[in-house]
C-alpha cells in the first residue's frame, strides 16, 4: 500500500543515503587526511651540508685516534727505555757489589735507585 503511494520507496532511498553516509564517515576517520601525511622533503643543499659535516666529523675521529695511537706508542718506547736503564743499573750495582766488600752501601744504593725509579713512574703514570 505504501508503495502506492510512493513513501516505502522514499523511505529506502533515504535508508540508503544514511548508510552511504555512515560508510563515508568511517572511511574518512579510518584513513589519515592528506595534510596529515604530507612530510616536507629536505632540501639537496641541506643533504649536502650534512654530509659534508659528517665526513669532517669522520676526518676529525680519525686523525683523534691516529693521535691516541702514536702517544701509546710513544708511551711504550719511553718505558721500554726506562726500563733498559733500570736494568743498566742494577747490572752495575751487581757487578760492583761482587767487587765491594761492603754489601751494606750497595743495598742502599739499589733502594734509593728504586725508589727513584718508582716515584718517576708514578709521576709519568698521571
Amino acid at each position: 500500500m505504501l508503495d502506492t503511494v510512493g513513501i516505502h520507496g522514499s523511505m529506502m532511498e533515504e535508508e540508503s543515503k544514511k548508510r552511504r553516509e555512515r560508510q563515508r564517515q568511517a572511511l574518512e576517520e579510518s584513513t589519515p587526511k592528506i595534510t596529515e601525511k604530507w612530510i616536507a622533503l629536505r632540501d639537496a643543499a641541506q643533504e649536502s651540508v650534512d654530509e659534508a659535516q659528517a665526513r669532517a666529523r669522520a676526518r676529525a675521529s680519525k686523525a683523534r685516534l691516529a693521535d691516541l695511537e702514536n702517544e701509546m706508542d710513544a708511551l711504550v718506547e719511553r718505558t721500554a727505555a726506562r726500563e733498559k736503564r733500570l736494568a743498566g743499573l742494577r747490572s752495575m750495582l751487581d757487578s760492583e757489589s761482587s767487587q765491594s766488600t761492603s754489601d751494606s752501601s750497595s743495598l742502599r744504593l739499589r733502594k734509593k735507585i728504586t725508589t727513584v725509579t718508582t716515584t718517576t713512574e708514578k709521576r709519568s703514570a698521571k
